[in-house]
């Protein structure tokens, strides 16, 4: 058996790291093992699954807390351990020190993996970029997008798709209804929906100010799945504004399947993203889908997605939802997703292979 050491920040229920998940739960876990290696002391959502599952939980400090704690402690677990792969979830070239430590630890295979397109420090990004390049063996990335971002216009990756468990996803009315009665939702109620970590990438002020316009036009609900940093300020905002009747926060949730049954229209003004898993389950459930134009095209797979400029305002927005609702034909129509490489037991099979191969 090979096991696998993936490297990210945190296992919770973020886009790279239920993509993780999906590949874990598809792989052949007598061949191929995950383990992990975070940067928190605090229990995660995924933590039991990855238990239960059968991989290890290694915590080490942040980078940014102490630099050389977490080289000599990550060291440490390669040391005493057989690793021959590691798989590093990134967004920025500045985990360049795990590389050099696993390069350091005799590490045959290090891969590297691009999860988004932007980085809170974009000059410390392109300094360590050429040896980020230099010592992954493997590059790998959500978009094409992604892939630039992280390692340069001119230089060659592998686009890896952000594989679901597409018939869990598929449309079903049965299941709609049943979700809209237990959410409180009247039959002549829209239901906007928004799956997505409560931190400024999200851009959750925006889009309470969409859905504050919209509710204005119509009888509308807003349903949030999600927890993060800036949960109690997005709710102060929505107590501000009067809404508080009409916004539901459902916190984490291991049925987004179910809930995006509900939804009549999916909102998702991201500032930047790689390749956005949720909106691959979106389009799974059939919805159609409002997205800020920062986003990649490549998620549009069924033609639900309609993209839209941040340079415009919440009204601008608005309009262009209420244009969307008029023509709102739900679709169960998965296709394009298997056609594409959507299904987390292409991708499994993919990856396994990558790492089988000697």
């Amino acid at each position: 058996m090979v096991r696998v050491l993936h490297i990210i920040g945190k296992m919770n229920t973020g886009g790279a790291e239920t993509f993780i998940m999906n590949v874990y739960r598809n792989i052949d876990r007598n061949k191929v093992q995950f383990d992990f290696v975070v940067h928190t002391n605090k229990k995660c959502d995924y933590d039991d699954e990855i238990e239960r599952l059968g991989g290890k939980i290694y915590r080490i400090l942040p980078l940014s807390k102490h630099p050389i704690k977490n080289m000599l402690e990550l060291r440490q677990i390669l040391k005493q351990s057989t690793y021959r792969i590691i798989h590093r979830h990134t967004n920025s070239s500045m985990i360049v020190t795990d590389l050099i430590v696993a390069k350091i630890s005799g590490i045959k295979k290090i891969i590297v993996h691009s999860h988004s397109t932007n980085a809170k420090n974009s000059f410390l990004h392109k300094l360590f970029r050429p040896l980020m390049r230099k010592l992954a063996d493997i590059k790998y990335a959500c978009s094409q997008e992604a892939g630039e971002w992280l390692f340069g216009k001119k230089q060659k990756f592998e686009i890896i798709t952000n594989g679901i468990d597409i018939k869990q996803y598929q449309y079903n009315k049965e299941i709609r209804n049943e979700v809209r009665k237990e959410l409180g939702i009247k039959e002549n109620e829209v239901l906007v929906g928004h799956v997505g970590r409560f931190n400024e990438v999200k851009n959750h002020e925006f889009l309470i100010d969409i859905f504050y316009e919209l509710q204005k036009d119509i009888n509308a609900k807003l349903v949030l799945v999600g927890k993060g940093d800036l949960q109690e300020k997005i709710k102060e905002k929505v107590h501000q504004l009067g809404i508080e009747d009409k916004v539901i926060f459902l916190g984490i949730r291991k049925d987004v399947n179910r809930i995006l049954q509900a939804m009549d229209i999916f909102l998702f003004p991201s500032l930047y993203e790689g390749l956005p898993l949720t909106l691959i389950e979106a389009q799974a459930a059939g919805l159609k889908i409002l997205a800020s134009d920062t986003i990649t095209k490549q998620c549009n797979l069924t033609g639900n997605i309609t993209f839209l400029s941040l340079k415009g305002n919440a009204d601008f927005w608005k309009k262009e939802l209420l244009h969307i609702l008029e023509n709102n034909n739900r679709t169960g129509d998965i296709s394009a997703l298997y056609e594409n490489g959507f299904d987390a037991m292409q991708t499994a099979q993919k990856l396994q292979k990558m790492y089988l191969d000697e």
